[in-house]
Order: C-alpha cells, then sequence, then structure tokens
C-alpha cells in the first residue's frame, strides 16, 4: 500500500468516527447561518474525491443526475454563491455513508493504480487552478483531515444540540 493511500485511509476512519455517531439534527446544525453543516461539509469531501479521481482519469464526473449534484458539491454552497446541490431531506445518514462508499471506491481504485500518467496527469482543481496528478493525491489523502477538525470544533461548541 502506498503512503497516499495509507494516509487517505487514516484520515477517511477519523472522518467517519467524528459524523456517524450524530443524530440528523446534529449533522443538520450550523453554528451561523453561512456556515455549512456537517453533514453538507461531509458530502464536499465526497464530492472532492468524486471530482479529482474522475478528472486524473480523464472520465465524465457528471455522469447522471446523481454525480452531476455531487460534482457540485464541491464548489457549491462552500466556495461560490450557490445553493448546496443535495437537501437536507436527501442528507440522510444511509445517503451520506453511501456516497462515501461511493466515492472511495474511486479513491482506493486510483489510489491503488498510481502510475507516472496518473502522477503527471494535469487536471482542473475544484478551486480552479490546474494541478498534476501528484497534488491530487495529496488533496485526496488530507482532505478528510481538515474537515474532521472542523466537525469536532461543531461537536464542541455550547450549542450544539445533544
Amino acid at each position: 500500500m502506498n503512503g497516499f493511500l495509507e494516509t487517505w485511509k487514516f484520515t477517511r476512519a477519523r472522518m467517519d468516527q467524528a459524523w456517524e455517531d450524530l443524530t440528523l439534527e446534529q449533522l443538520h446544525w450550523r453554528p451561523h447561518s453561512e456556515a455549512m453543516t456537517i453533514a453538507e461539509q461531509v458530502l464536499h469531501v465526497a464530492s472532492a474525491e468524486h471530482n479529482m479521481a474522475r478528472r486524473m482519469r480523464r472520465e465524465e464526473p457528471r455522469a447522471d443526475e446523481f454525480e452531476t449534484k455531487l460534482d457540485k458539491a464541491v464548489r457549491d454552497g462552500f466556495l461560490n454563491d450557490n445553493a448546496f446541490p443535495f437537501s437536507q431531506e436527501e442528507m440522510t445518514k444511509e445517503m451520506i455513508a453511501s456516497t462515501l462508499r461511493f466515492t472511495g471506491a474511486q479513491v482506493e481504485s486510483i489510489m491503488d493504480d498510481m502510475n507516472d500518467e496518473l502522477l503527471n496527469v494535469e487536471f482542473e482543481t475544484a478551486l480552479g487552478p490546474m494541478a498534476k496528478g501528484l497534488g491530487g493525491y495529496q488533496r485526496m489523502a488530507q482532505h478528510p483531515a481538515y474537515h474532521t477538525g472542523q466537525f469536532w470544533s461543531y461537536r464542541m461548541h455550547p450549542e450544539f444540540p445533544c
């Protein structure tokens, strides 16, 4: 197993521990009106994985209606002023878990198949600039950890629902 895959599995496991025991009320809580919920952040992570893995393989990230919404979740409601593409009613615990399984399989596949072509492929990142595949691997490995810290900050907030 390569270091990127090991790191991604570790950070993903920690992220799962930070959200899986929460209720729907807790998953959809906002500390203020402009903040993303934990549910939205988890789907944002899944969306970023989908976005990078598909683009690194030169595959269409918007193959169907669900994947189109998923691809939008990396930017919408977070990096731009568009509404988050999934409604609160859609974001059930099972939907979130199944989406993470879906994108997790994409990440594992691309990390298991790491080669010179994938390490050097150029693709557009969610933030807009171009990156090489190495940057995609780095981003996918660390991104869950970044948001896991936010989840725990939410959970420690004095107004977080018990």
